[in-house]
């Protein structure tokens, strides 16, 4: 940006009411400062610089720890959400188990009142599809498939 000396004259002869000339000694005390005040700034940009790349590399790797820190939490939620769903998945397979227990007891039982009749039996090739809840015999595969039939036409 160069400077325009006459309206340097003009601008210090009003302020100071002082007559300088284009070549009073002032402007080269005054180019010397705009020499040195350019090599200040030059420095301090390549300074500035300097601490702006520094940052960008401190927030990269604060970024990536805080995405190891994430991912470590997500894992460790999911494995605590797997392990809860696994602790529901067994307690309602115990109580199907249980609850396939006495159905089966209720059945070996003679109902009071009870007439000759066998109770109708399942669908031929239905024991194959049915996979047991727990490890039951064949009857109990039975009772349970009959259990199933009833659930299905009510």
């Amino acid at each position: 940006m160069p400077i325009e000396i006459q309206k340097l004259i003009g601008e210090g002869a009003v302020r100071n009411h002082c007559r300088i000339e284009a070549g009073d000694p002032i402007f080269a005390v005054s180019t010397i400062n705009r020499l040195m005040l350019e090599e200040v700034v030059d420095g301090l940009i390549v300074r500035v610089g300097a601490a702006i790349s520094a940052f960008e590399t401190s927030a990269r790797a604060v970024d990536a720890h805080a995405g190891k820190l994430l991912a470590e939490e997500i894992r460790t939620s999911i494995s605590a959400w797997k392990a809860a769903i696994t602790e529901d998945i067994n307690v309602a397979n115990v109580r199907s188990c249980e609850m396939i227990d006495r159905l089966n007891q209720a059945h070996s039982k003679p109902a009071s009142g009870a007439t000759s009749r066998q109770a109708p039996a399942p669908k031929r090739g239905i024991d194959h599809v049915l996979q047991p809840a727990c490890p039951y015999s064949q009857d109990s595969l039975k009772h349970y498939g009959m259990v199933m039939l009833f659930i299905n036409i009510s």
